[in-house]
């Protein structure tokens, strides 16, 4: 079988692969100049006729340039590939990676990571972090395959407003230190290569950007008691602290 290469744009790459997965085609390369191999793309330039850089790509397959072309231009309006390409996010959300993300509820150690640290906000997941994220991920699928396939931007922001409180933590203010409760999920998300991501950070959204974010008007002055930041001050500073908590609980 006759193999032909073809210059596409490194742009079309992931749309490209999607289609010969649809098509069932396994027996193509895909080649792309990166760090590491930046001169792949030199031995293609002759046949392009021109020099060749980070936003070209040469297909090896059994398609021709008029084929891929052709299959490039419909893709736009394929319901087929857009299901398929659906399907494929869904996919990806199910088996994502989480860099950092905390699943503590609020407690000492929170008190003691906000105190000694200046920290003006610290949040957390109640329960399983890793299912809240994901069905966030997957309420914004949509959006997130557009992002994959239609934008070169490398990160995307998007907030959830879930059924249920999901999350909690503190504010500290210089009068006060309250507890609050959300139902915002925010999550962020880093392009990993063309057609994949990575979940970044996820977190509860206790801050006043959040839509449900609200006190909980709980007295959490017995964690603080307990923390180490509490035991290690003087009397002076425990009063302080003490009086911050009863602000955040009567204000």
């Amino acid at each position: 079988m006759k193999m032909h290469e073809v210059v596409i744009e490194r742009s079309n790459v992931c749309t490209l692969r999607d289609i010969f997965a649809i098509k069932g085609v396994a027996d193509f390369k895909i080649i792309r100049m990166s760090g590491e191999n930046g001169q792949q793309l030199k031995p293609f330039e002759a046949m392009a006729g021109r020099k060749l850089g980070r936003e070209d790509a040469v297909v090896i397959s059994r398609y021709t340039k008029k084929e891929i072309e052709r299959s490039l231009t419909r893709a736009s309006t394929d319901s087929a590939l857009r299901s398929f390409r659906s399907e494929q996010t869904k996919e990806g959300i199910r088996n994502y990676n989480i860099h950092y993300c905390s699943d503590d509820p609020i407690c000492i150690e929170t008190i003691d990571y906000m105190l000694p640290e200046s920290v003006d906000t610290s949040s957390s997941f109640n329960g399983d972090y890793r299912k809240i994220v994901q069905d966030a991920c997957l309420d914004n699928a949509s959006g997130i395959t557009d992002w994959i396939y239609e934008s070169q931007e490398p990160f995307l922001e998007f907030r959830t407003i879930e059924d249920n409180y999901i999350g909690s933590g503190m504010i500290r203010r210089d009068d006060m230190i309250r507890e609050i409760q959300t139902k915002d999920v925010v999550v962020v998300l880093e392009r990993n290569d063309e057609c994949d991501f990575l979940i970044t950070t996820a977190y509860p959204d206790i801050t006043e950007r959040a839509v449900t974010a609200v006190p909980t008007g709980r007295d959490i002055r017995p964690a603080l008691h307990e923390s180490n930041a509490y035991k290690q001050g003087d009397d002076t500073d425990r009063y302080l602290l003490d009086q911050k908590i009863l602000n955040g609980i009567t204000h």
